[in-house]
């Protein structure tokens, strides 16, 4: 009898180190598995990261993409990554350096090494309109503040985005909006496109704005637009 007591508890033995093998191999297994989708994972991101690289190489600047939000389109212009000069020439028709802003103004190089979309045109009536109607946040858009609009004129209640004093339509530039409403307009954007819509930086505006010129200008300004120097 005492035997064969031993003997089971020898066979119990066994079976527990083949048990406890058997946990290590598992647990190793799993700890392989986890490595394994690591990897996965950091491949899948640097694969997303070179498509989006070659995506940038093929498109051309200046390429148009148009999205269309509750009716209304937005049309984007592709900025690619570069480097250009950034600032106003001391030969331009400017304050003294000094007194422009520390000497911001002074011609430096700046490099944008991402590309970026960036609206065709200023955001327009329209799509402000769109925004306000569609606001499930209850944002009440700075506005409709009277001081937002006043610029030289005499501060009135009628004054208003909707009501700027002087006739616009929906293709008209929006006025008399503050950052803050910029900001919250920007954050619906991205919510309607799925996307991180945001203002432009100042590098990126004039990148945009210049389009690859070196001038004080885009262009021939009297071609382009009536102005007021």
């Amino acid at each position: 009898m005492a035997k064969e007591v031993e003997k089971v508890r020898e066979e119990k033995g066994k079976i527990e180190e083949e048990r406890d093998v058997l946990k290590a191999r598992l647990e190793q297994k799993k700890i392989d598995i986890t490595a394994l989708q690591e990897d996965k994972t950091i491949l899948e991101n640097d694969k997303k990261t070179l498509e989006a690289k070659v995506s940038d190489l093929e498109r051309l600047p200046g390429a148009r993409m148009e999205k269309t939000v509750n009716g209304v389109t937005f049309a984007f212009r592709w900025c690619p990554h570069g480097t250009f000069l950034m600032g106003s020439p001391e030969t331009e028709n400017r304050p003294k350096f000094e007194d422009n802003q520390d000497g911001k103004e002074r011609q430096h190089q700046v490099a944008l090494t991402k590309g970026f979309w960036i609206l065709e045109t200023e955001v327009t009536v329209g799509m402000y309109d769109a925004f306000v109607k569609d606001n499930d946040e209850g944002y009440d858009t700075e506005g409709n503040v009277p001081e937002y609009c006043s610029g030289q004129r005499k501060v009135t209640d009628e004054f208003s985005w909707r009501n700027p004093g002087f006739e616009q339509s929906d293709r008209n530039p929006v006025t008399c909006v503050s950052w803050n409403d910029a900001t919250k307009f920007c954050e619906w954007l991205s919510k309607k496109l799925g996307e991180n819509v945001t203002l432009p930086t100042e590098a990126q505006w004039e990148y945009a704005c210049r389009a690859g010129t070196t001038g004080p200008f885009a262009g021939n300004l009297a071609e382009m637009a009536w102005y007021w120097d």
